[in-house]
């Protein structure tokens, strides 16, 4: 729960930052970008994170006996997750940008993208899975030495991040496209924080 939080204020940071990347410098624009975390987006972390504990929880067929089955045993939680995450996905850059789509506007946003962002998020709920799995393995080909445990913990995080990154950039691409988004337009008036050079 604690990293779902964590996780869900970088992705909001990050997609503020896609979808004021080309934006003109304006009072609009940097208070946009100031603006704190939505508690809807928060609460959309934990909605995810507890869909996620609730299919851990369920009884799904596994792969008993074939080979690889440690790994393909998660295939249909992450697929039955990326599916239910990827139907409301296109809320977060609305959220994001301070105009937030209703879930109907999200899932009628989403039709035509649905199978790409599912891949997407299956994609990369692998990733991320197999980063924590590699680097718990090589924790046993470390140095014993404290310091081990948590430089591999922190190599799994830092794929988490990047894979968030990725997400939160092509989240907002999206988004722009298919709602005609722009960002702030600067009102008539001269830019009053802009600092003049001498």
């Amino acid at each position: 729960m604690l990293f779902a939080a964590i996780y869900a204020l970088f992705l909001d940071r990050w997609i503020k930052i896609s979808l004021l990347e080309e934006a003109p410098v304006s009072d609009e624009t940097d208070e946009l970008r100031r603006h704190m975390i939505d508690a809807r987006f928060l609460l959309a972390a934990v909605m995810a994170f507890a869909f996620a504990w609730a299919i851990g929880q369920a009884p799904l067929p596994y792969f008993e006996g074939m080979k690889f089955a440690g790994v393909l045993s998660v295939l249909p939680h992450v697929v039955i997750w990326a599916y239910g995450v990827a139907l409301f996905a296109l809320m977060l850059p609305g959220i994001s940008a301070g105009e937030p789509p209703g879930l109907g506007d999200a899932l009628r946003l989403s039709r035509s993208v649905r199978t790409p962002l599912f891949l997407l998020i299956a994609v990369v709920a692998l990733v991320s899975l197999a980063a924590a799995a590699g680097t718990s393995w090589a924790v046993e080909f470390m140095p014993r030495r404290p310091w081990s445990p948590a430089l591999m913990a922190g190599a799994s995080r830092l794929v988490d991040c990047l894979m968030l990154a990725f997400v939160g950039h092509v989240l907002v691409s999206l988004y722009r496209n298919l709602s005609g988004w722009q960002p702030p337009e600067p009102e008539d008036r001269p830019y009053r924080t802009r600092r003049r050079s001498s």
